[in-house]
């Protein structure tokens, strides 16, 4: 068991959901960051898909991998642990699997659904969405992490799963390296981009349009209405 009190903090200033974020509307990124208390709770609704996608990704691992360690129960909500707990653990073990598995690079931060060391050094990754079509927005979930785990883990990475389910709820399990490595997305500057905005004074000058309510509804609708 790892000793908790021996792991150093980590901070970030991005993370895959904010990045998620950003290239839907640079405008809620600077409120989500800034402005947060502005934003709206999820609808009974929205509470209720997260649950069901809560509810698949644990059904997922409970089926598919015996011993593992989830990090979110040994540390709870102390996210700038994680990325130290992940390291300590994956260099005092010499194959494991961990949920939730932390990285940071570029100072974004990365939470693998699933991560499994093997014996010979390398790591098979799975995430795993309730989706049943991989969109766009899923595609950038993916090239997100893939950019950091990469950085994190080069070519130690051994396989890179997408799990989904059919229309049946059967689970669909696809590698995808090659299709991440075609999909054209210029990481690094939008990154850069992110990082500056986040550090204006002002809210970026954005009207509402579209990108309120595509691919997700924006949770500052609301604020942005009044002005």
């Amino acid at each position: 068991m790892l000793n908790k009190n021996n792991i150093q903090p980590t901070n970030w200033k991005l993370s895959k959901s904010t990045f998620l974020k950003g290239n839907q509307c640079v405008k809620a990124l600077y409120l989500n960051k800034h402005h947060w208390n502005e934003g709206t709770p999820p609808t009974a609704e929205q509470q209720e898909l997260f649950n069901r996608g809560r509810k698949f990704e644990a059904k997922f691992r409970s089926e598919f991998f015996g011993q593992q360690v989830d990090i979110t129960k040994v540390l709870g909500k102390n996210f700038k642990y994680y990325k130290g707990y992940t390291e300590e653990y994956l260099i005092k073990h010499d194959k494991g699997i961990l949920f939730e598995a932390t990285f940071i690079e570029d100072e974004v931060m990365v939470m693998v659904d699933v991560l499994k060391k093997n014996q010979n050094n390398s790591y098979d990754i799975f995430e795993v969405k309730l989706h049943t079509e991989l969109t766009q927005v899923v595609w950038e979930d993916l090239a997100i992490q893939n950019y950091v785990l990469q950085k994190a883990l080069g070519d130690k990475i051994n396989s890179f799963h997408i799990v989904y389910r059919s229309s049946e709820g059967e689970y669909i399990i696809r590698e995808v390296r090659e299709e991440l490595k075609n999909l054209e997305l210029n990481i690094s500057e939008l990154l850069e981009n992110y990082k500056s905005i986040l550090q204006q004074k002002e809210i970026p000058d954005k009207e509402m349009g579209a990108q309120c309510e595509s691919p997700y509804p924006c949770n500052f609708r609301e604020f942005c209405s009044q002005f």
